[in-house]
């Protein structure tokens, strides 16, 4: 078999596995509470926890740059 047809197969089975995969993945962080963590502020001396901003909205941005 050509090598390209072999890749190009393999990617198609991979795509469509974590398509299929994905809502049953996502259904198992559904109503599940979030981990407690404490993040370091800049403006601040003391650290923040996400139980702080308990009944508002929260924006939590990842970011990398290369």
């Amino acid at each position: 078999m050509n090598p390209l047809r072999r890749l190009s197969r393999s990617l198609a089975v991979l795509s469509a596995t974590a398509v299929l995969c994905a809502p049953a993945i996502a259904q198992s962080f559904l109503n599940k509470p979030l981990p407690k963590v404490q993040l370091a502020s800049l403006h601040q001396t003391s650290a923040t926890s996400l139980d702080d901003f308990t009944g508002r909205a929260l924006l939590i941005e990842f970011f990398a740059h290369w």
